[in-house]
């Protein structure tokens, strides 16, 4: 009896909405971006604009919204039809430039410089580092960074 309990606990808390460990993101499709509303609600009070690629973490969700933050704290709540699951990635390190390096690790030559805020499109992942494109600012540049250095994945 006690090990059936275990087994039925155990699946409700697997199951249950929020209870991954690993964070869920989205990502900003909609062109020429949009507002965050301070609840679930298209006539609610702007919390805050967003752009597009603008990397989103889900903290909440309700019927066709999800309430998200972004990497500096700041949020809202957005219809689920503005964004879509996660490719970008944010450089969140303040204060200083990051390199951008030409293979996965520091033994690689720098192939540019980023900012904070900088928004990335990542195309792979190889343990703790990410290939990705400049989307924002744009520039035509493509490198590795490492994942301690970004928000949003």
């Amino acid at each position: 009896m006690l090990q059936k309990f275990q087994t039925l606990i155990l699946l409700l808390l697997i199951l249950l909405p929020g209870s991954s460990s690993q964070a869920a993101f989205v990502n900003v499709v909609r062109p020429e971006g949009f507002e965050l509303r301070t609840s679930p609600n298209r006539e609610a009070p702007v919390a805050m604009e967003v752009t597009q690629h603008d990397p989103l973490q889900i903290v909440g969700r309700t019927e066709g919204w999800y309430e998200v933050v972004q990497w500096f704290g700041r949020g809202g709540w957005v219809e689920k039809k503005y964004v879509d699951d996660s490719n970008t990635v944010v450089v969140k390190i303040k204060g200083r430039k990051v390199n951008l390096r030409t293979g996965p690790g520091t033994g690689y030559s720098v192939a540019g410089n980023l900012f904070q805020g900088a928004i990335l499109e990542v195309l792979e992942r190889r343990r703790n580092w990410i290939k990705v494109k400049v989307i924002d600012p744009p520039e035509d540049l493509t490198g590795w960074i490492k994942t301690t250095l970004v928000w949003g994945i």
